[in-house]
């Protein structure tokens, strides 16, 4: 099975390059984006903690953040730990050396953050026991929109305690133990019902000298859930188990993973990696499994994130290529049923140590990795926090978006990216992808591939070009490597450049269209518009119902050609050719002398005239004239004293207004028709007192009556 692939280059996380940075922890934001946390120990034995927030390509989002610079002491950095919660503001937790001379206390504090790393309050004291030292912290947000702790603490019974929060930090309950017996390196997951789960390296009834990994079900105010007792994780427990790691997954189960450090029970040479899923009430789903591929030497401390679908992926710190004293990080992923979907990846570029490795599915389905890395003799930073962004998924995906500015990058296949509401950020990378931003500023870029930026989920109409939008929800796009548009369903209008793709699909659409320019309309897809400067033709197919020349009083010849459907065509001030081609269409030449066809066969064509009559500048042919089908309609506002009526309810000509001959023969004449040239004139007043204005010519000898004439 192929392994997955690293998606970019490895990255240094930290800015601040002076002194030693390790031991990170990373998470997801709810806008694709995500944040970095980690120990910094500085110079004067003083540690701290700093805080990124990263772009979903990994570029650094704003600067690094202080969170605190008095975390640690004597080398120790605190071990920081992160969450997000529900709302999308994040809470970090860490074990805090500010000790005062001589006092060996330590204590774990907390702090909320908004999303773009800004403090939210201040930090506050985690412990409500300050004897001895506490220490190991780890934080996960829960189903009420807060969150949890756990930690070491020696005074409390069993070793390991928890402390549960609500959504604006005030405290659930009271600090908890958790463990029946003695416990260590706790984790915590928030499951889905609201209770949470805590794992710890623990010892066990049946050998009370080995350890192995020990579970438990709390509730959401920190009390055990009923009926719950203490549950063993591995199955095989030769040895001591330790370094849990656990997430949960999609459905609602729980995977760990842990160190197991048998070999003649584990993969034959020295530690492994092992894994159990389990049910929310922590009930084993299956059996255990074995996670590494590569056996030889250890394998360590492992880390693990869900992934969508079900699945997840697990890292862990691998020292097949050394000796023990240097390790490399690697990566392999796993289906729902815990089934390896994947070979192993080696993650790191550097060749010292990899250490203290942690993980987080982004929202597109990519993994990123970030480790401690000690690599002597790198100029950015010897001692800093690296990082690498994975890629596991081998098919299209799909994103509906969030109410966030999202950030989703597509995979190589041809995806469907939304982005909902807020200023999001889609790139589909290869394949032909769709990318709709929503509601908002957003940019959206296509990348390779035949690319279309989607409306779909507009609420009104927009007007949009492959440059940007201006319109709707279009309103303050930006598009790069856009081929092409798909409409609303409402009324949309499109700029063509002369290579866009436009599909305007429900609503009443206007198309302004460039030769090059490929528009598609489906039947009963609402009355649409196509605008053009120059000749155009639309196909026999295109379901247009108007085509337009712009720019009224421009004089520059150009035609236009209808489909094999009922259109409405419009020409300029210029000599134009309009012709209908099939279909029952409707034709105004404007002002020009035109050059107008209804088409063949036996639709029934309308030719319009709407502009000021003149003898020599509005004359117009019409080649095609058939009686039987056909019919001239005159605008009374240019044609006067021909009656009332309107487009909508065009009205009858009387027949005292019509006359066959050369010219009026009474008051009543208004549409003289010459059969033997077959000019048609207007006179205004029959009277002969103002010149009749020719109009148009027909073809010779037509059976012209009264009844093609209507007034609108």
């Amino acid at each position: 099975m192929a392994a997955p692939v690293l998606w970019g280059s490895e990255f240094l996380v930290n800015t601040f390059t002076q002194d030693d940075q390790s031991i990170s922890d990373v998470v997801l934001l709810k806008d694709g984006s995500f944040v970095a946390v980690w120990g910094l120990g500085l110079a004067d034995d003083r540690g701290g903690i700093r805080g990124q927030v990263f772009y979903a390509d990994g570029t650094k989002k704003g600067g690094e953040f202080i969170i605190t610079d008095h975390a640690g002491a004597d080398g120790d950095t605190g071990r920081p730990s992160i969450a997000v919660l529900n709302d999308g503001r994040f809470v970090v937790a860490w074990q805090d050396f500010s000790r005062q001379p001589g006092d060996d206390q330590t204590e774990i504090r907390a702090r909320l953050y908004s999303p773009a790393g800004e403090a939210l309050g201040t930090e506050f004291l985690v412990n409500s026991n300050k004897d001895g030292m506490q220490r190991w912290p780890d934080v996960s947000a829960t189903a009420n929109g807060g969150f949890v702790i756990t930690y070491e603490t020696p005074p409390v019974p069993g070793g390991v305690a928890a402390q549960a929060y609500d959504a604006n930090g005030n405290p659930l309950g009271v600090e908890t133990p958790v463990p029946m017996t003695a416990g260590s390196n706790p984790i915590v997951v928030g499951l889905n019902n609201g209770n949470y789960a805590v794992f710890y390296s623990g010892s066990i009834a049946a050998d009370p000298s080995s350890i192995a990994i020990i579970g438990r079900i709390m509730t959401a105010d920190g009390q055990p859930a009923p009926g719950s007792q203490e549950f063993l994780v591995p199955t095989t427990t030769t040895g001591d188990q330790q370094n849990p790691a656990a997430t949960l997954l999609e459905d609602g189960r729980i995977v760990v993973v842990w160190q197991h450090p048998d070999g003649p029970t584990g993969d034959g040479s020295g530690s492994c990696i092992m894994g159990q899923i389990l049910n929310a009430d922590g009930s084993k789903l299956g059996g255990e499994f074995r996670v590494n591929v590569t056996t030889e030497n250890g394998q360590m401390r492992p880390a693990v994130t869900a992934l969508a679908g079900g699945g997840f992926a697990v890292a862990f710190e691998d020292t097949s290529r050394y000796d023990e004293a240097k390790s490399d990080i690697c990566l392999v992923t796993f289906d729902r049923f815990g089934t390896r979907a994947s070979d192993e990846i080696r993650v790191n570029a550097g060749l010292g140590e990899q250490t203290d490795v942690s993980l987080t599915a982004l929202a597109d389905g990519r993994i990123l990795v970030s480790w401690s890395d000690e690599t002597p003799g790198r100029p950015d930073d010897p001692l800093g926090i690296r990082a690498q962004i994975v890629d596991p998924r081998t098919k299209a995906i799909s994103h509906a978006g969030t109410s966030f500015n999202d950030q989703y990058i597509g995979t190589g296949f041809g995806d469907t990216l939304g982005g909902a509401a807020g200023s999001d950020h889609l790139r589909g990378e290869g394949g032909d992808d769709v990318l709709d931003g929503g509601a908002g500023a957003d940019i959206l870029s296509g990348g390779d591939g035949i690319d279309l930026v989607s409306f779909a989920s507009a609420r009104s109409g927009v007007t949009a070009s492959l440059a940007g939008g201006s319109g709707g929800d279009a309103a303050g796009d930006t598009y790069s490597s856009i081929e092409g548009l798909l409409g609303s369903s409402f009324d949309d209008v499109f700029v063509g450049t002369g290579s866009a793709i436009l599909k305007g699909r429900a609503g009443n659409d206007t198309y302004y269209i460039k030769a090059g320019d490929v528009f598609e309309e489906a039947v009963n897809e609402g009355r649409d518009t196509v605008i053009v400067s120059g000749s155009y033709a639309l196909s026999s197919d295109a379901q247009i119902e108007l085509l337009k020349l712009s720019g009224v009083s421009s004089r520059v010849s150009a035609n236009l050609t209808g489909s094999n459907t009922a259109n409405q065509i419009f020409g300029h001030a210029g000599v134009n050719t309009l012709k209908g081609q099939g279909g029952n269409d409707t034709i105004h030449g404007g002002a020009g002398n035109d050059k107008l066809y209804g088409g063949s066969g036996s639709g029934k064509d309308t030719f319009v005239f709407d502009t000021t009559p003149h003898k020599t500048r509005n004359v117009d042919r019409i080649y095609d004239f058939n009686p039987k089908y056909d019919s001239i309609w005159l605008e009374n506002k240019y044609f006067t004293k021909v009656g009332s009526g309107s487009a909508s309810k065009p009205k009858k000509f009387k027949s005292d207004m019509f006359v066959k001959s050369s010219k009026a023969q009474d008051a009543e004449d208004r549409i003289v028709y010459d059969k033997k040239s077959g000019a048609l004139y207007y006179d205004k007043d029959g009277t002969g007192s103002a010149s009749q204005v020719k109009i148009a010519t027909l073809s010779k000898n037509l059976k012209l009556t009264y009844s093609d004439f209507f007034v609108i």
